[in-house]
């Protein structure tokens, strides 16, 4: 028990430490060449929360979203956000889970029709693309630290139900000594008393054997 709680108290601890925001511009393998791209660390290791959260934000931008099996990107096609650009966007992206890490990756690349999104040739377009990668990542954060904190608390409240079952257990054992401590006390007095009547009862006995005695010496001496 001591165990599960520490390693859910390391968990929440390790993945609200780490979940700062880190955003990095690379050169990726995608879209069907080597683009400039966008590398997100999301401390949320459930890839199919990820790919339906960023499905929906697509989808909120009016693009049409797909998945191609074969290059295992993610297509979503016309996207407009209006802060970043005036016209529609191809936005391309990769889902890559580290389970061992607790963390996905996510790869984005953005073709803005003749040329991908760069900091360099595009630096307001860029920035503000950032932001809502940035605002992206810090929901996904957010959502796994509450994954935690509700798994913490599901853990506190089983082992409060622990404790309170152990708390009755313990009630229920001192009541039972104390009602053999009067059990026992009622059957030692019981047996003082019993002695008593026994030596009543002894004496008793003694006299009427006497009396018996007396009476057979009282026949035998009448003639």
């Amino acid at each position: 028990m001591k165990k599960t709680a520490l390693i859910l108290a390391t968990t929440l601890f390790a993945t609200t430490s780490q979940a700062q925001v880190k955003i990095e511009t690379i050169t990726e393998n995608i879209a069907g060449g080597s683009h400039e791209a966008y590398k997100i660390e999301i401390y949320n290791p459930d890839e199919e929360v990820i790919e339906k959260k960023w499905k929906s934000l697509m989808k909120d931008y009016d693009a049409k979203f797909d998945y191609d099996k074969k290059t295992k990107e993610y297509f979503a096609d016309n996207a407009r956000i209006k802060t970043v650009f005036t016209n529609d966007m191809d936005i391309y992206a990769k889902i890559l889970p580290n389970k061992t890490e607790k963390r996905t990756i996510l790869i984005v690349s953005v073709d803005l029709g003749g040329a991908f999104l760069n900091p360099t040739t595009h630096a307001d377009k860029h920035k503000n693309f950032e932001k809502v990668l940035y605002d992206f990542a810090i929901t996904m954060n957010k959502e796994a630290i509450q994954a935690n904190i509700e798994m913490a608390e599901e853990e506190l409240k089983k082992t409060e139900k622990d404790l309170n079952s152990k708390e009755k257990e313990t009630e229920k054992a001192q009541e039972n000594i104390t009602d053999a401590k009067k059990k026992i006390e009622e059957n030692e007095n019981k047996v003082k008393d019993n002695n008593k009547e026994q030596e009543v009862l002894r004496e008793k006995i003694g006299k009427q054997k006497q009396a018996i005695e007396d009476i057979k010496q009282l026949k035998n001496n009448t003639k």
